[in-house]
């Protein structure tokens, strides 16, 4: 799938810049995604793949930062989030 940058849509929320469309994801959902049982998904992960993780959220915190302008603390709604890794 595409590269997911984020963009401010013109409401004020931020979204994917360069969405798949509707065919890509519905193949994508229906051959790939939790289709397999050799996916990446665990029920624990290892204190390296746990920094890993939470150098990938807050690099896209840092991004939020860089659109917004805001560094206060706010909230989020993670849709899509898998296994939720940006709620760790």
């Amino acid at each position: 799938m595409a590269d997911s940058t984020l963009c401010k849509h013109e409401l004020g929320f931020l979204q994917v810049a360069d969405k798949p469309s509707p065919q890509a994801l519905a193949d994508y959902y229906e051959q790939t995604y939790f289709q397999n049982e050799s996916g990446n998904y665990r029920k624990r992960y290892s204190a390296l793949e746990t920094e890993v993780i939470s150098l990938r959220i807050a690099q896209r915190a840092a991004q939020v930062v860089g659109l917004t302008g805001r560094e206060t603390p706010g909230s989020m709604l993670d849709v899509g989030c898998g296994e939720g890794f940006a709620i760790i």
